[in-house]
């Protein structure tokens, strides 16, 4: 498998496949004008009830089971209906209309086939979608009354596996070819994803189900065991089963055992895709041996992940455009491919043509590869933050300052000073922190000499301390983050009076501060970057004299600085 699955294991989920047939198959001949009329109703719910979490790849699931039913499949874009997120009037509703349809061809004594397709949360006593729910008692009735030839229904879902109670029906052991072989008889089937006992996974790198992915692989052509053009449900269904076990053997949550239960009377089979229809076709030759992930360069959609044995070429069927192939033939060791699908063409997967990077250590934060090349960064993501930095500050002219300037106290002009900010952070969400800072703020020294060589001094030095509300947007997976931020605190100003040159008199101003702050940080190291450029502008009212004369202590300034994200 080409880098880490991870497996969502809070997805307590079952997936199955269930089929009804009355009196005839799709066969063999049911696609084009002559076959059955197909309908199909998707349906991705990425919605959560109470006590579920949201999903993230539910509706990316259904879009990619329309994708291969509309380009393959005997599927007409206007007979396919994609619901996102639907509640349940909306789900009854579209049942109602198809079912009209499916009625119109009935009257006509025409064949139909309608699939129902669900991926979302579900509980053992029906489909959830967000707050609604659709019990699998009234699901199962509303599925099996309608007047098809042939209904699949497809549940992606948690707990799905009640609707399994068929009377009559024994679950079989395996998904073997000789439980499987009948698929194209009248009667019903049932597929599960897994096991009562098992759960059902999504995949982060695949962006989606496991299982509906390598269906959806399957549907292809990866299934296409004979090499006829054509992939039948058994055939989907025998390719699912073990590309599931395989990809599920290596998660923490453990392997998937996609289990059958038949009560069947005999007829033909049913085919689900003609490869053949495909706008290109890609190619990979019999002596290619290995894992094999393949992306859309565009979309950075994952369309297949396939393990392909040598001996036999395989060729997969997809929309035209560039794609890009990382093929492992080894524990260490990535080719990775570019590859042009024309339509009305078929591309062979070169690996003489193909670049070869060599894996020092597992990807886990970014690796060095040999050739010089640099392994996918890893996800930029940090709970706690430190940052220290440092800079100048242009300062303010003020009534204070001028009035002491009006006494002859020199120095006072200079505005410009350093300033030093520190702080520690706590990374709410992807793009909000919180951030509890300090900052010293310029600082100011004047004198005037007076008789007899005597000399009076005063100087100030302001200091700041408050909390920040960071918005940030990290760019490139967290290599490149600008942010902007907004907040105040508390001031202090340390003030000292030197009238003589020799006695020091000291006070301490108390006051508050209001700022905000545009920045971009850099962190090259998963650990450890850089704040490039930190421009911020405080407004500090601290001094105050006799005569009503307040001095703004903060200012504008620039900043750069080290940080470090845990």
């Amino acid at each position: 498998m080409i880098g880490k699955l991870s497996a969502i294991s809070a997805l307590v989920c079952g997936l199955m496949v269930f089929v009804h047939a009355r009196g005839a198959s799709g066969g063999e001949s049911g696609r084009g004008e002559t076959g059955p009329t197909a309908y199909a109703l998707l349906i991705g719910s990425n919605q959560h009830g109470e006590g579920q979490t949201e999903l993230r790849f539910a509706r990316d699931d259904a879009a990619l089971m329309q994708l291969v039913l509309s380009e393959l499949g005997n599927y007409t874009e206007q007979n396919i209906t994609l619901l996102e997120d639907p509640d349940a009037p909306e789900v009854r509703e579209s049942l109602k209309t198809i079912e009209g349809l499916l009625t119109q061809h009935a009257a006509r004594d025409e064949q139909t086939i309608f699939l129902f397709y669900y991926s979302g949360h579900a509980r053992s006593n029906g489909i959830n979608l967000g707050t609604d729910t659709i019990s699998l008692t009234e699901l199962r009735a509303r599925l099996l009354e309608l007047p098809t030839t042939v209904t699949l229904v497809i549940l992606d879902a948690c707990q799905s596996g009640a609707i399994s109670n068929v009377k009559g029906v024994e679950p079989a052991a395996d998904f073997s070819h000789n439980s499987a072989a009948q698929l194209n008889t009248a009667g019903t089937v049932l597929i599960a994803s897994s096991s009562s006992s098992e759960l059902s996974q999504e995949s982060l790198d695949l962006k989606g189900s496991f299982f509906t992915h390598h269906f959806t692989v399957g549907l292809r052509g990866a299934a296409d065991v004979d090499r006829n053009g054509m992939v039948t449900l058994y055939e989907a269904y025998e390719y699912a089963y073990h590309a599931v076990l395989k990809s599920t053997a290596v998660t923490a949550v453990g392997k998937q055992h996609v289990t059958l239960e038949t009560d069947l009377s005999g007829k033909g089979e049913m085919v689900l895709t003609w490869t053949d229809r495909a706008e290109a076709k890609l190619k990979l030759p019999e002596e290619m041996n290995g894992e094999i992930l393949l992306t859309h360069r565009a979309s950075k959609r994952v369309l297949a992940e396939i393990r392909k044995a040598g001996g036999k070429e395989l060729l997969l069927a997809f929309p035209q455009g560039e794609y890009e192939a990382l093929v492992r033939a080894g524990k260490d060791s990535i080719e990775r491919c570019e590859v042009n699908l024309v339509n009305d063409r078929i591309a062979s997967l070169d690996q003489r043509r193909c670049e070869t990077v060599v894996i020092e250590d597992a990807p886990v934060k970014g690796v060095a590869l040999r050739n010089g090349a640099s392994a996918p960064r890893a996800e930029y993501r940090e709970l706690l933050f430190g940052e220290l930095s440092v800079g100048v500050l242009a300062g303010h002219d003020s009534d204070y300052s001028d009035s002491l300037q009006e006494f002859r106290y020199d120095g006072l002009g200079d505005k410009t000073g350093l300033s030093i900010k520190a702080g520690v952070g706590v990374t709410l969400m992807t793009y909000l922190s919180i951030v509890l800072g300090y900052s010293m703020l310029a600082g100011r020294t004047g004198s005037r000499q007076l008789f007899a060589g005597d000399k009076n001094e005063v100087s100030w030095r302001s200091h700041a301390a408050g909390v920040y509300l960071r918005g940030r947007l990290p760019l490139k997976r967290g290599l490149v983050v600008p942010y902007a931020q907004a907040g105040g605190g508390y001031v202090w100003t340390t003030f000292q009076f030197v009238p003589d040159g020799w006695t020091q008199h000291n006070d301490v101003e108390h006051s508050y501060h209001l700022g905000g702050a545009l920045g971009l940080q850099l962190n090259p190291w998963s650990e450890f970057g850089f704040t490039l450029l930190h421009l911020e502008y405080v407004y500090a009212p601290t001094l105050k004299n006799d005569l009503g004369d307040r001095h703004l202590s903060g200012g504008l300034a620039v900043l750069t600085g080290l940080r470090a994200g845990f």
